[in-house]
């Protein structure tokens, strides 16, 4: 007894707390009445032949869609051939069989003839060997052509390697990978692949194409095969390059050759790179530079300082600007080579003007720390407090980074600033000029970011930047120059956050609370309990708000419970994260705003998992089911009172009324006062929280629903299901018989179609028999010419075309015109004389010239 009392207690306090809310089975009930099963038998045994209905529907489909593109559908594409040869040459359907028959029977009589009557004919149609035949007599015909086919090949070709057609194509046969592939890069006129990276440790484009991948894999295979490459080969190879990537590969091939054909080469591509048309010397320094990034790897590197040299002298004279000119000075610096253009440099520097713009400025302090000191500080006095002008590029940030270490190298010009000056100037601008000009001193003097840092306003507003790295960049500063008080940054972010639009995320705001050595988990409470301070009264950066709520632990959530109420700008959101995460906390609010306010929360639905639907699942359609997979924030409020220990009447009436109501009225308003499936199974719903335990109160809404469910599991109701169980079953008895119907095919299509299969047969074979008649009647010294070949292939294409009598008209014509040229050319060589033909193929002596014996001589 004592144990049964203790489990009783630990449910109640478990249902108090709201941790579990089990789900009550829907018309549990009602399902076990004789109306119900009978209807669930009935709803069953329909739904069940209609599925069965469909699955034959969709197989006698597929059935008849199958007969129609069968060999059925064949033979009715050749009646279609048929009917159009009916079109093209206008006859009946009575003439068309009639001239099928007569074309099959000549076509038949004449391969007949053929073998039977002229056999010597027959024998040129179809002996074998006929094109090796043909070869050898060009060849006896044209010998000079062997000698200049060899001569070609002995003789060196043009290409980048000194070696020649014969020894590529032995190459090809009998090389390696690396030398098919050198084979196939010299020759080949469009895409290849190698299927492979380097040779030998030279890289090659493993995937060339035309143009300059296939001229540099050529040039790389030679030089790794050891076959050598010259100097003057690199000039034209690097104008063909068109990106940085290419150029490099020219450089690294370069590098790798011999020291003679390096130096050689590169003098010229240093050449190249200068005197190329509109190019700035900025370009032309940096491809220079990688020039000599390729040697200083290589085995050539000590050809470096004669290459910048030759670089410094060419150049010099080009330089048109000063930012061209401080790129020089800083790669003559690098190298140590600036004694060759300091003459040059103090010279182009004299005719400057004592003010320029802020870039020149920087140009021109930058070039004349190396020359002449006094005039760089009086060049960087000029620009020194144009603050704005600092970050305005990267590349300007990096030469003023230079620029600074290099004056505050020289003691005699420090410091660089005064402090109250410098901070007074700062103070004049943006905060986020500020952040930023503090972090490009911290990168030169740590004294000068120290007063910098200072100037920096840390109001919430002044915290909201543009540009969210200047968040991070200020947290860095300040657990640099601050670090042992970030109390005030942090008090002012949170107040940001809250209180201003800012356009950090997340993620962004926490790495900067990592970076002043402060817990997220803290800042993220804090930000919060500002918010709630203030009674959400400002509702800016929902999202933020959101991400922050979502970090919160179990023991967070539940210290922040009152402030979810008081966000009101967020409580669907809330709703839906705490009914995942905390359903304790989920019931909580919802009840608390339900009380409230009820139409604020009215309209939100949640996912359904206190009303388990299995039991009348079989009554009602898949897709009636999936609408009630989320359910009104009011039955989630009703359920959750009464299934306390103690239910809240109140509470639950509150919640349940509006649905009684709408669904009493629904039904009224039907003509025939009849539930729709959506509605039934609201109903059941609905009557499962009526008469649960203490809901007494609900005692006549019970009544009714119980009354309106049991009309609705009417044998009546199936008349719908009955009637398409019977359309498709009719269907199904129609595409039965069209099944049927479409097996049985017209004699006609047989005819037809093995008349055209005859025919294509019958077309391609006079083809092949009249090319091979054509080359074997060509005998040498018997007017050998082409015009020979094309007169008797055409008279005997003709021959074949006249008998199928569809193309009569075109075979006589092919015939009339071959004898026409045969009389124009007048020749006794023309006439055909298929003894010499048969004799020359058997390889006997030719037949006496007299008589057309035995079915020989010229065919009539």
């Amino acid at each position: 007894m004592k144990k049964m009392l203790g489990m009783l207690f630990l449910a109640g306090v478990m249902l108090l707390s709201g941790q579990t809310v089990l789900a009550d089975m829907v018309g549990e009930k009602f399902s076990q009445t004789e109306a119900f099963q009978q209807y669930v038998a009935t709803q069953k045994r329909l739904e069940e032949q209609d599925a069965r209905l469909d699955k034959e529907l969709s197989a006698a489909r597929d059935a008849l869609r199958k007969s129609n593109v069968s060999a059925f559908q064949a033979f009715h594409d050749a009646l279609r051939a048929s009917e159009i040869f009916m079109y093209i040459f206008m006859v009946t359907k009575t003439t068309f069989v009639c001239i099928v028959l007569l074309s099959f029977a000549f076509m038949v009589f004449y391969i007949y003839y053929l073998i039977r009557f002229n056999p010597m004919k027959w024998k040129l149609m179809t002996s074998g060997g006929t094109l090796r035949r043909l070869w050898k007599r060009l060849m006896q015909r044209n010998s000079l052509a062997g000698m200049v086919f060899l001569l070609a090949v002995c003789l060196p070709g043009v290409s980048l390697a000194k070696t020649n057609v014969l020894q590529d194509i032995k190459m090809y046969y009998s090389g390696n990978e690396f030398e098919k592939g050198y084979v196939l890069c010299k020759y080949s006129d469009g895409k290849t692949t190698l299927g492979y990276t380097e040779v030998n440790g030279v890289a090659v484009i493993p995937r060339p194409e035309p143009g300059f991948d296939l001229t540099y894999d050529v040039m790389a295979h030679s030089q790794g095969l050891g076959l050598g490459v010259a100097a003057e080969d690199f000039e034209p190879l690097y104008e063909q390059a068109k990106t940085d990537a290419h150029r490099a590969l020219v450089f690294s091939l370069l590098a790798r050759t011999g020291k003679d054909v390096a130096n050689a080469g590169a003098m010229r591509l240093v050449t190249a790179i200068i005197s190329r048309r509109g190019q700035d010397i900025e370009v032309s320094i940096e491809r220079f530079k990688a020039l000599l990034a390729a040697f200083a790897d290589s085995n050539n590197r000590l050809l470096a300082n004669g290459l910048v040299r030759l670089f410094l002298e060419k150049s010099v004279d080009r330089v048109k600007n000063l930012a061209g000119l401080d790129s020089l000075v800083d790669l003559a610096v690098d190298n140590e080579a600036f004694e060759i253009i300091r003459e040059a440099t103090a010279s182009a520097m004299k005719s400057l003007p004592s003010r320029l713009p802020f870039i020149e400025s920087v140009y021109a302090a930058r070039i004349y720390f190396k020359i002449d000191k006094d005039m760089a500080r009086h060049y960087f006095q000029n620009i020194r407090s144009d603050f704005p002008e600092f970050l305005k590029s990267e590349a300007i940030r990096v030469k003023l980074e230079e620029l600074f270490k290099e004056m505050a190298s020289v003691v005699a010009f420090l410091p660089l600033y005064d402090n109250d000056a410098l901070y007074t100037a700062l103070r004049r601008q943006p905060n986020e000029l500020r952040v930023a000009i503090t972090g490009f001193f911290d990168t030169v003097d740590p004294a000068l970011a120290a007063v910098a840092y200072n100037s920096i306003g840390m109001e919430p507003g002044d915290l909201v930047f543009r540009n969210p790295d200047m968040l991070a960049l200020l947290a860095r500063l300040t657990s640099v120059y601050k670090k042992d008080a970030p109390a005030e940054f942090l008090n002012s972010l949170k107040r940001a956050v809250v209180e201003y639009d800012v356009p950090y995320s997340g993620e962004q705001l926490l790495a900067a609370v990592e970076k002043v050595r402060q817990n997220p988990s803290g800042f993220i409470e804090s930000v919060l309990t500002q918010d709630m301070n203030t009674d959400c009264r400002f509702n800016r950066n929902s999202n933020l708000i959101m991400a922050f709520i979502k970090a919160l632990t179990p023991e967070q959530i539940t210290a922040f419970e009152s402030y979810f109420v008081k966000k009101s700008a967020l409580h669907e959101e809330i709703l839906d994260y705490l009914f995942t995460k905390e359903k304790g906390a989920f019931y909580r609010l919802l009840v608390n705003l339900y009380a409230a306010d009820a139409g604020s929360v009215a309209m939100l639905e949640f996912p359904n998992d206190i009303m388990d639907l299995k039991t009348m699942a079989p009554a009602f359609s898949k897709e009636s089911l999936k609408l009630f997979a989320t359910l009104p924030a009011g039955y989630f409020v009703a359920h959750h009172a009464l299934s306390r220990p103690t239910p809240d009447v109140r509470l639950a009436k509150q919640a349940l009324v509006p649905e009684f109501d709408e669904l009493f009225q629904r039904f009224l308003s039907q003509e025939k006062q009849e539930l729709s499936e959506k509605d039934a199974i609201t109903g059941l719903i609905l009557l499962t929280l009526a008469e649960k335990p203490g809901a007494t109160v609900f005692a006549d809404e019970a009544f009714v629903l119980g009354k309106m469910l049991a009309g609705y599991f009417d044998a009546s109701k199936h008349a719908e299901l009955s009637k398409r169980v019977e359309e498709k079953t009719s269907s199904l008895a129609e595409l039965k018989e069209q099944l049927a119907d479409s097996g049985s095919v017209p004699g006609m299509v047989y005819v037809a179609m093995f008349y055209f299969a005859f025919l294509f047969c019958y077309v391609i074979a006079a083809a092949v028999f009249s090319f091979k008649y054509a080359c074997n009647m060509m005998i040498p010294g018997k007017d050998f010419t082409l015009l020979r070949f094309f007169v008797n292939d055409m008279e005997a294409v003709g021959t074949f075309s006249m008998t199928t009598i569809w193309f009569f008209p075109v075979g006589l014509g092919m015939v009339l015109v071959a004898q026409l040229l045969r009389g124009a050319v007048n020749s006794d060589t023309m006439n055909r004389d298929m003894r010499e033909a048969v004799a020359a193929l058997v390889g006997q002596p030719p037949f006496s010239p007299s008589g057309d014996a035995d079915g020989g001589g010229s065919e009539a």
